[in-house]
């Protein structure tokens, strides 16, 4: 049963329409046969790691509805965090009353935060230290620079010692080295994990609250990295928050996707700057104009219908101009009949 379901799995993840939606997620061309090599790449990756746990008591991702699988991955690779080897990310099986059975979702872990850091600051360094009972730790600031000193006198310390988990954060930010020192206590760590969901709190837990302490410092030292903040937000539908927007679906992002490949790029209206010049009027020829002159006075002399007539009778472009130029000039006829 469980090697049908890792086929059927390997055909969802490597089909065309997935195919498609990966290049998307990865920012490849979909229209571009390299493109379609990497999705591939990045799909046989996944499908070495779900075999990895094929049959396993527990965790077993080749029980999971294949669909929340696209999902996941679709948002790893618009992450761009890699479901490998290397520990950036992984996916796991969760139980989905909805769906009525397990469900995998993503998790980012330690090594992917760290990525997307130094991404933006290829620079940075980070130092996480758990703290645990008889250890001594010592924080310092010199010229607005932080760091602290760890000696451990607990080599072999347990879980339910653990006091807490420093981490220091240095980069260079505007020309300028910064580095800072945030601090999670245990007790906040306990709320977190009470929060958490998913195998890896129980059978990670340690590896998980370190995460959690980079992501609590990450999220207030890099406040205006977009992406960042979008992967810390998305981590957070992985515990029970309430303050967890309900519109942080898990078919968000791929919807997306989908809808973007579904609709054709619009293109603005290209604008083409050309600098307005103002034709100058046409010179008027004075003897035309009292020539007209002459006529509308004698049709005028007529009556108003017949000067009405003549109006009606004259040429929009170049005869009726010259009597809105000179019409202050025009003598009794405008004072009968307005000519304009």
């Amino acid at each position: 049963m469980t090697g049908n379901a890792l086929t059927v799995i390997t055909e969802k993840l490597t089909s065309k329409d997935m195919s498609k939606q990966l290049t998307v997620a990865l920012d490849l061309n979909p229209d571009d046969e390299a493109g379609h090599r990497e999705a591939f790449k990045y799909a046989s990756s996944v499908i070495a790691e779900i075999a990895k746990t094929q049959g396993a008591e527990y965790g077993d991702l080749t029980k999971c509805d294949p669909q929340s699988i696209c999902r996941a991955v679709i948002d790893a690779a618009t992450f761009k965090v890699q479901i490998d080897g290397r520990k950036m990310a992984h996916l796991e099986s969760r139980y989905d009353k909805a769906v009525g059975g397990p469900v995998a979702t993503l998790q980012i872990d330690t090594n992917g935060f760290i990525a997307k850091i130094k991404e933006a600051h290829p620079d940075a360094e980070f130092k996480i230290q758990p703290v645990y009972k008889g250890d001594d730790i010592s924080i310092k600031t010199e010229g607005g620079v932080q760091s602290f000193d760890y000696s451990s006198n607990n080599p072999f310390g347990k879980l339910q010692d653990l006091e807490g988990v420093v981490v220091q954060i240095s980069y260079t930010n505007g020309g300028r080295m910064t580095s800072d020192v945030h601090t999670v206590s245990r007790a906040d760590l306990n709320m977190i994990a009470s929060k958490g969901k998913g195998l890896a709190w129980k059978d990670f837990p340690l590896e998980r609250m370190k995460t959690a302490a980079l992501k609590q410092a990450a999220k207030w030292h890099f406040r205006q990295n977009s992406l960042l903040q979008k992967i810390i937000a998305y981590d957070n539908k992985n515990f029970d928050l309430q303050h967890q927007p309900a519109a942080a679906t898990r078919s968000s992002i791929i919807d997306n996707i989908n809808k973007e490949l579904q609709e054709p790029e619009k293109k603005e209206p290209e604008v083409i700057e050309a600098e307005v010049v103002d034709e100058p009027e046409p010179e008027i020829e004075m003897g035309d104009y009292e020539a007209l002159k002459d006529a509308g006075d004698a049709a005028a002399d007529e009556g108003v219908e017949s000067y009405t007539s003549w109006l009606a009778g004259l040429d929009a472009e170049t005869e009726k101009p010259l009597i809105k130029q000179h019409h202050k000039d025009w003598t009794k006829t405008a004072k009968e009949v307005d000519p304009v």
